[in-house]
Order: structure tokens, then sequence, then C-alpha cells
């Protein structure tokens, strides 16, 4: 379901009046509640876990010869240490108070370690001597829809979850006591089959000799 089909099925999961909202643009009342609600059920939804697979992601950036400190892309919210490729080689990810440590001082070559910043940008341990490519994965940062045609991320099958959760705002806000037990229950009954397919799987210790 796009942005716009998931607003009218929460009107008709809770009984509204009427067939809309006809579009998510410029709405006022009821219909922008539905609007508001479905984004803020998608926004947590998102927030909810760390490493959700629809929101995984790969980028890369360019290390600009003489330059130590370098931009991520802006929507990267946790970056996958195992993942960091310079070049097509290896390179460490450390923790910055770590990299503090170690690196006191720096100098010219091949960047062989890098942290990030406390404000969100990448430092490398020397100074690159030449342009290199540093690739990676990462999960995003949650994002908002905001067009009728927006479709988010989470699975097909799990668009309901969005406006299960969703219905529990609005039960809220109306004191509709029934509406949020529904809603609730039935979000409740698909998050696992979410949280089974769109986490990582667990690996479990090896035995103890």
């Amino acid at each position: 379901m796009n942005f716009l089909q998931l607003c009218q099925r929460l009107r008709q999961e809770v009984g509204g009046t009427g067939s809309g909202p006809s579009t998510v643009l410029n709405q006022s009342g009821e219909s922008r509640l539905y609007v508001d609600w479905i984004n803020q059920a998608w926004k947590e939804i998102q927030s909810d876990r760390l490493e959700w697979r629809f929101m995984w992601s790969q980028g890369s950036v360019t290390l600009q010869a003489g330059t130590q400190i370098h931009a991520l892309p802006a929507d990267l919210k946790s970056l996958d240490g195992e993942s960091l490729l310079l070049d097509g080689s290896r390179i460490g990810l450390l923790d910055y108070s770590v990299f503090r440590n170690n690196y006191r001082t720096s100098h010219s070559g091949k960047p062989t370690e890098c942290t990030i910043l406390p404000n969100g940008q990448l430092k490398t341990n020397t100074v690159p001597d030449q342009a290199y490519t540093l690739s990676f994965d990462y999960w995003a940062k949650p994002v908002s829809l905001s067009e009728n045609a927006d479709v988010p991320t989470l699975p097909e099958e799990y668009h309901m979850l969005i406006v299960y959760k969703a219905m529990q705002y609005y039960a809220g806000y109306e004191n509709a006591g029934e509406v949020y037990q529904d809603g609730r229950i039935r979000y409740e009954e698909m998050l696992p089959d979410v949280e089974l397919t769109q986490l990582p799987a667990m690996t479990l210790p090896g035995a103890i000799a």
C-alpha cells in the first residue's frame, strides 16, 4: 500500500466517516489526523529496532587527498563496521575514544582505520595521500512519508503493521478502548513475523568443551 492507501485503510479500520482521505496533501480536520497517525506509526516502527533489513542500504564516499575528515550519507543512522572496504581492502572502524587515544598525531598515507566523530563525520587515521573510495553497508535513519504514492520500505505483506500502530494513536485521541485493544492485539500478532524475517538471524554460542 502507498501512503494514501494506508490512510484510507486506517479510516476504514476505525470506522471513520466518509471514504477519504482523497489525498495526503494539505488536509485538515479528521483527514489530517489520519495522515499524521500513519506517518507517526511508520516512523516509530522504523525506530523500534536498530538493524531492520528493510532499512539496510549501501553507500560509498570519496576520501579526498589531503582531507582527514569526510562527510557520510545524510540518511546514515548506523554503520556496519565489518563491511568497510577502501578500494577493495578492509579498513578498521574504531570507537571514537579508542581512535582518539591511538591517533593523537597523523601522517600522510593510505588510511587503515577510521572512526565516526561525535558530530557524525568520518575521520581517517592518516591524511589520504590520494583519492580513495570507501564503500560500506549501513542502516538508514527513519524517514517520513510525504506524497500520495510514497511506499514504505517495509515489505508489502507487513504494511498493516503500520495501520495497527496508527489505530492505537486514534484510540488514544478518541478514547476508543475497543479500537485500541483491536489495534494492539493485531500489532502484537504480526510483529513476531516481521522480526523473524526483517532482523538479523541470531547466532547461538558454540558448545562449551
